[in-house]
This record gives structure tokens, C-alpha cells and sequence, in this order.
């Protein structure tokens, strides 16, 4: 799988990092590497915005923490599309 990991500036202060769903060693690497990109730059610490769907990608939750803890300095965690699962549960999961 090619990774390409995106992002688009909002001023001085804003950054929307996307990457996809299908997180794997290298993807991590990537990000954890643009974090060290974006402190060299900047100079600021990240807060990360992010949610997991419902009923999807169950065990990845814990990967996509790994990852968020290792990379941000606040984490604020949303309801992203629960279906039938509990929102409460997929925030407790994360």
C-alpha cells in the first residue's frame, strides 16, 4: 500500500494532518517523523482531533492511541459515525 501523508496549513497556528484508516508500521513512522517536522518548524506542541467509526476497525483503536499519544500533547476524542455501537464505548476503547 503507497502512503502519502497530507496536510493543509490554516495560518500560523492550524494544521489538518489526514491520513488513512489502514495504519500499519510505516504509516506510524511517517507520522511520528512529521511530528519532529512540525516542531523544528514551528516550534508548537500538537493537539490531535480524532474519532473511530462504529462497529469498524475494532482492534486498530488501540494502534491509532499508540500513535496519538506518541504524537500530540492534548488529544480530543470525538464520536466519528458510531452506527450501532455505543460512543461511549468506542472513547472508552480509544
Amino acid at each position: 500500500m503507497n502512503f502519502k501523508l497530507t496536510y493543509q496549513a490554516y495560518g500560523e497556528r492550524s494544521i489538518l494532518i489526514e491520513w488513512p484508516q489502514e495504519i500499519n508500521n510505516n504509516i506510524l513512522k511517517s507520522i511520528l517523523n512529521f511530528k519532529e517536522v512540525l516542531k523544528k518548524h514551528y516550534n508548537k506542541e500538537v493537539t490531535l482531533v480524532f474519532g473511530c467509526g462504529g462497529e469498524r476497525d475494532v482492534k486498530k483503536r488501540p494502534l491509532m492511541t499508540k500513535v496519538a499519544k506518541k504524537l500530540c500533547k492534548k488529544i480530543y476524542v470525538t464520536d466519528d459515525n458510531p452506527r450501532n455501537e455505543s460512543p461511549k464505548r468506542i472513547r472508552k476503547t480509544i
